[in-house]
């Protein structure tokens, strides 16, 4: 049985403890893998940080099961054309084309945390109910927020709307969630630096109490998109008596097996507390569900009067165990000043995944390139191996770094029609533990259609509809929108190199 420490403090973090995967939360992280996206923008702290922010280590990681928002929380970004992998039921025309302030247009309803993305796991964000977010306490006057700049960009404008008096916590936020006038607007402003910050004095209603949402959005100067940031705030309002509770670690359930165990260590000035509180125990599938044994924890630790309290705090001041996410809080008086979720994992089989690949390739200037990715799901830490192969014999091997998700980017040089193999093998401890393996075809070229210029010839003067043919793989692509065909080349980062970049979709279109 292998033992998980999961610990998400307010504040600094003291050390990076690794986390070992369960079956059932590595297989949904499979949908979470990151997608291509416009280079990233920023996120909102201050007085208050964004839901997305928090979802981030750096941001302490409050909020968990977040999809891609774990590690890319600045990109909330909406842009007027839809990602080619989003149903368009989720984009309206009305909202699609329209690049105007929040109330007339922009993500589809459902979809507004997201600023409209669907794809790599991203939706997640988009969920809603009274429990489901790490709330900022804050009281009703004015307060500082703080939008940070990964990459800075004119600044059009920026909004901040608050949510309705009667808005309803356990719908998914739209348009009518909000007041449909701004509470706080602020002009144009030439771009910013990266990795730079402005403030911005935002006064908060003093005509709402408990659990508010204040949507930051920055419509920008240089590209069709608008950027979004939803902060969950608890407003702790005078006229409602506040208890003197201080949140010192959250717990953010996850699926378990029968088998598994969880519990909790606590810890206080002088160290860990000993012995620990009695674990509990998953002896059934109804209890292995998140939001079971999650409120089951929360209500035995309750019951044990450790020196904290485990729940969500209501309106009255009470903490009550919740099913979902809940929070360790405690009393100024108490010795406890840290408790670590502990999860003993039954052993599982190692399973390994391969995504990325295509059924077939075509040779451009002699050259395959294969990028792919080998995921190991289980609860130990692997390194992955793969290798390639035509007609049954190797033609390329590489070794992966530690980590149980492994990219790979494969150049098959003076490659020849046939049928090839990639296999990849995860070992534990210099132990086999699994494979997976998967067939793809590779033909000869075909001859490139009529193009303007073969990219990176002519670069600064694409217009839209302009075409350029990508040595690098022998297709031709047509220019979609000319400020981000036209963005400065970067070798460290090529964005929006077609075919190549990591967000060439949102600038080309393959012809």
């Amino acid at each position: 049985m292998k033992t998980r420490i999961d610990f998400q403090p307010i504040g600094e973090r003291r050390g990076k403890l690794a986390l070992l995967g369960l079956l059932a939360a590595s297989a949904a992280a499979l949908s979470l893998l990151p997608a291509s996206n416009a280079q990233a923008h920023g996120y909102v702290t201050g007085d208050a940080k964004s839901r997305s922010f928090l979802c981030s280590e750096k941001g302490g990681a409050l909020n968990a099961n977040c999809g891609g928002w774990e590690w890319d929380a600045h990109s909330v970004e909406y842009t007027p054309t839809p990602h080619p992998t989003v149903s368009l039921h989720h984009y309206p025309d009305e909202q699609r084309k329209c690049s105007s302030p929040f109330t007339q247009c922009g993500p589809a309803d459902g979809w507004i945390a997201s600023g409209g993305r669907y794809d790599g796991g991203y939706g997640a964000i988009n969920e809603q109910n009274a429990t489901r977010w790490y709330k900022n306490p804050i009281t009703p006057g004015e307060h500082t927020f703080t939008w940070h700049y990964h990459a800075g960009h004119p600044v059009t404008y920026k909004e901040f709307y608050i949510t309705r008096k009667d808005w309803n916590p356990n719908a998914p936020l739209t348009r009518d969630s909000f007041e449909q006038t701004p509470i706080a607007r602020f002009g144009p402003r030439d771009k910013p630096a990266d990795n730079s910050s402005t403030n911005y004095k935002v006064n908060i209603p003093g005509d709402r109490n408990g659990y508010q949402i204040l949507l930051a959005t920055w419509k920008v100067g240089d590209t069709p998109a608008t950027f979004y940031q939803v902060i969950d705030l608890d407003i702790q309002n005078g006229d409602v008596p506040q208890p003197d509770w201080k949140v010192i670690g959250s717990m953010n359930p996850e699926p378990l097996l029968p088998g598994d165990k969880v519990g909790v260590r606590v810890f206080t000035a002088q160290g860990e507390v000993l012995p620990q509180p009695d674990m509990l125990v998953i002896d059934s599938e109804q209890l292995s569900d998140p939001n079971v044994w999650s409120h089951a924890l929360a209500t035995k630790l309750n019951a044990g009067n450790l020196g904290f309290s485990t729940g969500v705090l209501d309106d009255q001041g009470h903490v009550t165990p919740n099913y979902g996410p809940n929070q360790f809080y405690v009393r100024p008086d108490s010795r406890v000043t840290q408790v670590m979720l502990v999860k003993h994992i039954a052993d599982l089989p190692t399973q390994l995944r391969l995504t990325g690949l295509q059924d077939s390739y075509t040779i451009a200037d002699g050259r395959v390139n294969l990028h792919y990715n080998a995921i190991a799901i289980g609860n130990e830490t692997y390194t992955i191996n793969t290798a390639v192969f035509l007609n049954g014999k190797p033609v390329a091997y590489k070794v992966g770094s530690v980590g149980n998700h492994a990219h790979f980017s494969v150049t098959l040089d003076n490659a020849t029609p046939g049928t090839y193999d990639v296999t990849a093998t995860a070992t534990a401890n210099n132990q086999y533990k699994a494979s997976a393996s998967q067939r793809f075809t590779v033909a000869n070229e075909a001859p490139a259609p009529g193009h303007d210029f073969v990219y990176p010839a002519g670069h600064g003067q694409y217009l839209t509809g302009t075409t350029v043919l990508q040595p690098k793989d022998g297709n031709v692509y047509e220019c979609k929108v000319a400020g981000w065909c036209n963005v400065a080349l970067n070798p460290a980062d090529p964005a929006y190199e077609p075919g190549v970049g990591r967000a060439w979709e949102q600038a080309w279109s393959r012809k």
